[in-house]
């Protein structure tokens, strides 16, 4: 269960993928919060499948954005 982008790895269960969590749902708070079972959370997050592919692309925002912070 990581997220790989060529150089930042992310581990779902990380400290950091949850702040990610955290975050997202701060910035859409009226969204449906309802999530899997975390056994699943290499595919899918949210059980909105529409919630879920938001958050997959903030997700992907927020790695990129700190990989291109760094180089």
């Amino acid at each position: 269960m990581e997220l790989n982008l060529k150089r930042h790895k992310m581990k779902l269960t990380s400290k950091e993928h949850y702040e990610i969590i955290e975050q997202f749902e701060r910035t859409y708070p009226y969204i449906r919060k309802d999530k899997e079972p975390k056994e699943i959370w290499n595919k899918y997050i949210y059980q909105d499948g529409q919630v879920n592919e938001l958050f997959i692309a903030f997700r992907f925002g927020v790695c990129f954005g700190e990989s291109r912070a760094r180089s």
